[in-house]
C-alpha cells in the first residue's frame, strides 16, 4: 500500500501495485482501476501516490505520471 485515504461517503481508496482500489465497506465491494493506454478514463500510471477530495466531492489522485480526478 503505497496511499490510503477515505472519502466522506466512507469508501477507502487504497493505492496499491498495480493501481487504486475503492473499497465500500457498507456495500462490501472492491473495485479496480489501473492505467489503460488506449482509455482516456483510466489512470495516468498504475502508482497511485496520494489522494484528496476537494468540497465538491471529487476524489484526486495523485500519480507518477499526473493528476487524476475521479467524479
Amino acid at each position: 500500500i503505497r496511499a490510503l485515504a477515505a472519502d466522506r461517503q466512507g469508501r477507502l481508496w487504497i493505492s496499491t501495485d498495480p493501481g487504486v482500489i475503492l473499497f465500500d465497506p457498507r456495500a462490501g465491494t472492491c473495485e479496480r482501476f489501473t492505467a489503460d493506454p488506449k482509455s482516456p478514463l483510466g489512470l495516468s500510471n498504475d502508482f497511485g501516490q496520494s489522494f484528496l477530495e476537494d468540497r465538491d466531492g471529487n476524489v484526486w489522485i495523485g500519480t507518477q505520471h499526473g493528476l487524476d480526478k475521479f467524479e
